[in-house]
C-alpha cells in the first residue's frame, strides 16, 4: 500500500467532498423539482377548487337573481291586478298623470296596446298628444279617439290642441 502525502490526502478528501457537494447539490434539485412539482400540482388544485367556488358562487347569484326577478314580476302583476280591480268598482275615481295606461280598464286593450307601443305608457304621456296625432297611431284611428276623448272627459282631463 501506498502512503498518500499529507497534501495528496488533503487533495483527495477535498475531491471527495466536491463530489459529495456535487450529489447533495443534485439531491436537493431533486427534492426543488418534486417540491416545485407539488406546489403546481396544489396551485393547480387550489386554482381549480376556487374556480369551483365561483362558479358555485355565480350559479347562486344567477339563482338569486332569478328568484328576485320573478319576485318582481309577482309583485308587479299583484300591483296591476289591484290597482285594476280597483278601477274596475270605481273605488278609485281620480287618476293622476302618472297612472299607467295599462292599468286603465275603461280603455280597449288594442287601444291601451297600440298607446303602449307608442310610448304612451302614462296618462301624462297622453295628454301630450294632440288628435291629430292619435289619429296617425296604428289601430286607433277615429273611433278609437273617441274612446279616449270619453275616457278624458269622464276624469275632466283633455288631449294637447
Amino acid at each position: 500500500m501506498k502512503t498518500l502525502s499529507k497534501g495528496q490526502k488533503l487533495k483527495d478528501e477535498l475531491l471527495d467532498m466536491l463530489l459529495r457537494l456535487a450529489d447533495l447539490e443534485i439531491q436537493i434539485e431533486e427534492v426543488r423539482n418534486k417540491k416545485n412539482a407539488l406546489s403546481n400540482q396544489q396551485r393547480f388544485d387550489k386554482a381549480s377548487e376556487k374556480r369551483g367556488e365561483e362558479l358555485k358562487l355565480l350559479g347562486l347569484k344567477s339563482f338569486i337573481l332569478g328568484g328576485i326577478r320573478r319576485i318582481r314580476h309577482i309583485v308587479e302583476t299583484d300591483k296591476s291586478r289591484a290597482i285594476a280591480k280597483n278601477i274596475k268598482n270605481n273605488k278609485i275615481d281620480v287618476i293622476n298623470y302618472n297612472s299607467l295606461v295599462r292599468d286603465c280598464t275603461e280603455i280597449s286593450a288594442v287601444i291601451r296596446g297600440s298607446l303602449i307601443q307608442n310610448d304612451i305608457d302614462t296618462i301624462g304621456d297622453m295628454l301630450m298628444h294632440s288628435e291629430s296625432e292619435y289619429l296617425h297611431i296604428r289601430r286607433v284611428g277615429a273611433k278609437g279617439l273617441r274612446e279616449l276623448k270619453i275616457f278624458l272627459e269622464k276624469h275632466k282631463l283633455k288631449l294637447k290642441k
